[in-house]
């Protein structure tokens, strides 16, 4: 199965961390935790997330996940529980709390 190709981790890891970004379901150490759970050698989830990080920044993907998930949040409008839930949401998705912070705050660098 390996000699033909059916059986490629690298693949496999490389379209699974794809569609969990595209879908706004994981970033950066939720795929790597993800991926791992799945019996991926760490060495290949290294190459995929160098790979993600590449195509699409952080902050980029925290923008993304906010305008398609929380349509209209304003940070400094909202409530300190809606503030709490909003960020807590996003760090359980893998994003960095920095860089949280820095998009709210309208600090992030790309």
């Amino acid at each position: 199965m390996v000699g033909l190709g059916y059986l490629d981790d690298a693949r496999f890891a490389r379209q699974w961390a794809e569609a969990a970004v595209r879908n706004g379901k994981g970033y950066g150490s939720r795929l790597r935790f993800e991926l791992q759970r799945r019996g991926i050698a760490v060495e290949i989830i290294e190459q995929v997330l160098a790979e993600i990080a590449t195509d699409q920044t952080e902050p980029a993907m925290v923008k993304a996940v906010l305008a398609r998930r929380f349509a209209g949040f304003a940070f400094h409008q909202a409530t300190p529980r809606e503030q709490r839930r909003i960020v807590q949401y996003l760090q359980r998705r893998g994003f960095s709390t920095a860089v949280i912070f820095q998009i709210f705050n309208g600090t992030e660098r790309e």
